[in-house]
């Protein structure tokens, strides 16, 4: 999302970018990202009203408007403010969890591989949803005699189709 307008009261109206549901998004918490990162919440619209659309969609960060219009710029990033979370034991969830666990790993495995007779490289890449499209530039850059990818995967239960699982919880 990008901030596109702020409103007389301070409000911030959004612009998305993709695929948002507006009836989810309701007491969602977000991050302005400007030259400090603002705290805000989507606004509840009023009941017994149909559900707002996207545009409609406003952001309380719970300053006055001139705070507002000093601290959030036009065009400013928004993003959910989705944070680690601990759900049972050591179950635990966050947003992109499946690329900061993979750098977790990949930095301890770096930590603790000790001197070796050859250059060793680590390198944390982008978009490969989308095509793998960071690594390749990666490899071509190092062009390595032997490479290693780690990324995370969603763990089988109770409401994951078999085949869409590609590990069970608990087993490495």
């Amino acid at each position: 999302m990008l901030v596109k307008r702020i409103d007389g009261d301070g409000f911030t109206g959004i612009e998305t970018v993709g695929g948002l549901n507006p009836q989810l998004m309701v007491g969602q918490r977000v991050i302005v990202h400007s030259r400090e990162s603002v705290n805000g919440v989507i606004v509840p619209w009023k009941r017994g009203h149909p559900v707002p659309e996207l545009h409609e969609i406003l952001i309380d960060v719970g300053m006055p408007v001139d705070d507002v219009r000093s601290a959030v710029e036009i065009g400013d990033v928004v993003m959910f403010a989705q944070d680690l979370s601990l759900l049972h034991e050591n179950v635990y969830t966050g947003r992109n969890f499946d690329d900061r666990i993979g750098i977790y790993c990949l930095l301890d495995a770096m930590a603790n591989v000790g001197q070796t007779s050859v250059d060793t490289y680590a390198a944390s890449t982008v978009q490969e949803e989308l095509g793998v499209r960071g690594m390749p530039a990666a490899a071509f850059a190092i062009e390595p005699g032997v490479g290693v990818a780690l990324d995370g995967s969603a763990m089988g239960g109770a409401h994951i189709a078999e085949h869409e699982s590609t590990c069970e919880m608990g087993r490495g």
